[in-house]
């Protein structure tokens, strides 16, 4: 309570009336009453008596001076006492006022002091601070409050001694009792009149304690918030407004290559370790966080860390907002789930496996009813996987098995073995097919059989590659046996041709006679013509591209189609001569042509006769939107179509047509690797392959051919006479009648011949006279020695002797083998005089 004292100084709001004003206000008034009474006296009434005269002027003197009393000095006086009393009363409303706040007050405690440091002022609140009542310690020394507690009082003292000459001072004491130390918290301070004088001290102090112990709580709060992020498996990191880091937690900070975390605060993601396009990524995500005030979650990466390892991560991203809502910047956070991410790829390798094995693998439950099927179950048996699931797995069955076979099979699963065996079972469409299955339980951690694991290949494709293997081992031994058959009848045919050359010479002017061996030629070269398309598609050799020029391939491979053909089916082409050439190996190209051809005969069976249509034309660069995407639009195409007008086929079938082993022809009749080995030629000659069909109305195959441009060939001139020569030829083939026709057809052109029938008899006549034979002209496949080891020996003697190589078919010996070995000239047999001279010239006089 506020101690009353008598003396207040009002200064500030009276003035004081000074004694000599008054005096002077008094004597002024006695002069000027004096003066003016004199004055009317002495001129107006000079006739009075001195009595009235001294009443007169004591009278006009009151009356004179009275008004100037009242105007001078009374009325100021009493307009400065109503001042006073408004002022007195207005600091008895502000002191009530003051009182009242100082009362209410729940929290700090006041104490005012004199400079004696007597209380003069102690507030409610001072009562649970100090714990003395306000009528104990008014009028008494302030260090009683502090007579229990020294540290308190040694405070004190030193704060007042810092006030008296700073003026204040702040401290805090550790208050303790029954109770919990209780924090006071003081601050004292200089009271100071309007002259600037020390008048007294005052106490501020207010408990601190539920402050301490809110700040002590939220500390361990926050230090146990940066242990949790420290200590959890991620990585945590939190950006201002300009992305630059306001903190991360250690995990972070070791993933960044600094240590600790306060080495990142302050950084861009320049700073770190991360390459400059991941940090432009990580800035672009964050800004897109931001300004969306979206958050981003599982965003997955692959990224490098500050020590080189490449792991994946994912990671979230979320605006941070200020208390008003405004984003103030972005948190993110992220795992390494490279270990994950292996596993769930593992998982994928593995469904994925299971998705595309060729082996049908079905999941059942413990009771065998169907889980899961992959698709190539429905490749095998025709079902779709939900026409199966929670079905049991005796709908596959054929009925070709008996009941032991089935209870033998339950028991050795259900004893948690795997069970393996060959099987029949039924397809959707009722058909049967043989399959090789293995049924493996699955365990839990109980070990208690759960579902089982069945996987089914069907065998029938490996019977039909077993008969496919037998077939060509079968067309192997007949490709043989035709290249035999061929070099025997070449050399028929070449004493055929031969002698029919000599007897047209010796036949001149009787025309009944040229004209009858004139047939006899004209057979004998399409017997030729014949042989050597057998042997060029019998021939196996890969990839020997060159330049081809289509027409004439498909006009030479339809005559050889064309004897196969019933004589009810009618071919009809439309070939352009002017298409050009394209990069080709032309027995591959030939096989095309046959296999599609041979398509076509058998789709048209039945029908009492068809038509197969074959066309060749140029394709002018983006001329057609029909061919497939892999030609090359960009060039010029050749397009050769082959049709027919047979059964033709479904969509369903055109989508498999291409597929190995595929085939709806009936068993015996087909492989079903033609029309892939059709793919896979016009596929490595950069050509595609497109399919046309209306089911009964017939099927198209379009193949497109990229042109490739080759020099224009000269035109064909008059034949030139057989060139003629002198030299000697030492003529070597194991057939008489050979050696008899080329020694007469030689020596009519001027050479001198000598034949052998034998390799062994050839090297003798050459051994004995080297010198004597200019060329040597040998067969290729002749008894004891033959015609390439013949030239070896040969070329042991004389290295520069030129060798003209014949031959009716060799498989071994090719015309390169040929040119390595130093032979000049490679004639296939049966050839003609002509063919033989103009080799014969090539190889004497190569340079001309």
């Amino acid at each position: 309570m506020f101690k009353k004292t008598s003396h207040m100084n009002h200064a500030p709001i009276l003035k004081e009336q000074s004694p000599i004003r008054l005096l002077l206000i008094i004597l002024i008034s006695i002069f000027l009453g004096e003066g003016a009474v004199m004055f009317v006296l002495g001129v107006i009434l000079p006739e009075l008596s001195p009595l009235w005269t001294g009443a007169l002027d004591s009278l006009a003197l009151m009356v004179i001076m009275l008004p100037i009393l009242y105007f001078l000095h009374y009325k100021p006086s009493l307009s400065h006492y109503k001042e006073l009393a408004d002022a007195l009363e207005e600091i008895a409303k502000k002191g009530a006022y003051l009182e009242s706040i100082l009362r209410s007050s729940t929290d700090i405690s006041i104490v005012a002091t004199d400079l004696d440091l007597r209380v003069c002022y102690y507030n409610p609140v001072s009562e649970d601070i100090f714990g003395y009542a306000v009528g104990e310690v008014i009028d008494t020394p302030i260090y009683r409050l502090f007579s229990e507690d020294k540290d308190a009082l040694a405070k004190f003292e030193n704060a007042i001694e810092i006030v008296r000459k700073v003026g204040e001072h702040k401290y805090t004491i550790e208050k303790k009792s029954d109770g919990p130390t209780r924090h006071i918290d003081t601050r004292v301070s200089s009271v100071k009149n309007d002259k600037n004088e020390l008048i007294g001290f005052s106490l501020v102090s207010q408990d601190i304690t539920q402050s301490i112990n809110s700040e002590a709580e939220l500390r361990d709060s926050h230090e146990m918030l940066e242990s949790v992020i420290d200590n959890i498996p991620q990585y945590v990191f939190w950006k201002d407004i300009n992305l630059i880091y306001r903190g991360c937690n250690r995990n972070f900070a070791i993933a960044a290559g600094v240590g600790e975390p306060e080495n990142v605060t302050g950084k861009t993601d320049y700073d770190l370790a991360w390459l400059k396009e991941e940090s432009d990524a990580y800035r672009e995500t964050d800004r897109k966080v931001m300004s969306a005030d979206t958050a981003e979650y599982d965003i997955l990466e692959h990224r490098k860390r500050a020590d080189g390892r490449y792991v994946w991560l994912r990671g979230n991203r979320l605006p941070l907002h200020d208390s008003k809502g405004v984003v103030v910047g972005v948190l993110g956070s992220y795992e390494d789930i490279t270990d994950r991410k292996k596993l769930e790829d593992e998982r994928a390798r593995l469904a994925t496996a299971i998705e595309y094995a060729a082996e049908a693998v079905i999941i059942t439950d413990n009771k065998g009813m169907i889980q899961y099927v992959n698709p190539a179950f429905r490749r095998i048996t025709g079902y779709l996987r939900n026409e199966v699931i929670n079905r049991n797995t005796s709908i596959l069955k054929s009925g070709k098995h008996g009941k032991s076979f089935y209870k033998s099979m339950w028991e050795t699963i259900a004893s948690r073995k795997v069970w393996k065996s060959n099987i029949v079972n039924r397809k959707k469409d009722g058909s049967l097919f043989e399959a090789e299955m293995s049924i493996s339980p699955v365990m839990d951690s109980s070990g208690e059989i759960v579902s089982y694991i069945s996987v089914q290949r069907d065998t029938s494709k490996e019977m039909t590659l077993e008969k496919q293997i037998r077939h060509a081992r079968k067309m192997e031994v007949v490709g043989t046996m035709a290249g035999g058959i061929a070099h025997d009848f070449n050399n028929i045919l070449s004493a055929i041709l031969g002698y029919t050359e000599l007897a047209i010479a010796d036949a001149e002017g009787n025309d009944e006679a040229l004209e009858s061996l004139g047939e006899i030629m004209k057979s004998g070269l399409r017997a030729k013509d014949l042989i050597r398309r057998i042997l060029t598609f019998s021939h196996r050799k890969q990839g020997d591209f060159k330049p081809v020029q289509l027409s004439q391939v498909v006009l030479e491979t339809l005559k050889l189609v064309r004897a196969s053909l019933p004589a009810s089916m009618e071919i009809r082409s439309d070939i352009d001569p002017d298409t050009g050439y394209i990069m080709a190996d032309l027995t591959q190209i030939q096989q095309v042509i046959l296999n599609l051809c041979s398509n076509a005969e058998h789709a048209m069976r039945g029908k009492g006769g068809g038509v197969l249509e074959v066309r060749l034309v140029v394709i002018e660069p983006d001329a057609e939107n029909d061919a497939t995407p892999s030609s090359d639009q960009s060039e010029k195409r050749l397009k050769l179509t082959i049709s027919d007008n047979g059964h033709g086929m479904d969509k369903s079938v055109i989508d498999h047509i291409f597929e190995p082993f595929y085939t709806t022809k009936q068993v015996g009749e087909g492989t079903g690797l033609g029309l892939s080995a059709v793919h896979g030629i016009v596929a490595s000659h950069g050509g595609a392959v497109s399919v046309f069909s209306d089911p009964g109305k017939g099927t198209t195959f379009a193949i497109y051919f990229p042109q490739t441009m080759v020099e224009k060939q000269e035109q064909e001139r008059q034949p030139e006479p057989v060139p003629r020569g002198s030299e000697c030829i030492l003529f070597v083939d194991d057939e008489t009648q050979i050696t008899r026709m080329a020694s007469q057809a030689l020596e009519r052109l001027g050479y001198e011949v000598v034949a052998a029938t034998r390799g062994e008899e050839a090297l003798q006549l050459f051994t004995a006279q080297p010198d004597r034979f200019d060329l040597v002209i040998t067969d290729q496949s002749m008894p004891g020695i033959s015609g390439d080891a013949l030239v070896v020996e040969l070329m042991r003697i004389r290295p520069d002797l030129p060798v003209i190589m014949c031959t009716g078919y060799s498989s071994e010996f090719s015309a390169d083998q040929a040119r390595q070995v130093g032979i000049r000239e490679y004639l296939m047999k049966p050839f003609l005089s002509r063919d033989l001279g103009f080799a014969i010239r090539k190889a004497l006089d190569p340079d001309e």
